[in-house]
């Protein structure tokens, strides 16, 4: 798998790093991170565990003054067996 830190600007590399260090290591299930210039992509397992990042998300990026655009936060679940 290629590494999302390639092409992520400066301070994207600081999201891939908590992520890879203290996300994966709380979550449940899988979780994948993807990230192209200044947009990125996290993928969950499970739901439960998306929606709690979620809120850490939003806490770790206020601590720096930055906020989740709503507009283009986008939810989509799906169950494959």
């Amino acid at each position: 798998m290629g590494r999302p830190e390639a092409c992520l600007p400066v301070r994207g590399l600081a999201l891939v790093k908590w992520f890879e260090r203290v996300v994966k290591a709380r979550v449940r299930g899988e979780a994948y991170l993807v990230g192209y210039i200044d947009d990125f992509v996290l993928c969950f397992q499970y739901r439960e565990d998306a929606l709690r990042v979620q809120d850490a998300l939003r806490k770790r990026l206020g601590k720096f003054g930055l906020t989740l655009e709503p507009t283009m936060l986008n939810k989509a679940f799906y169950h494959v067996k």
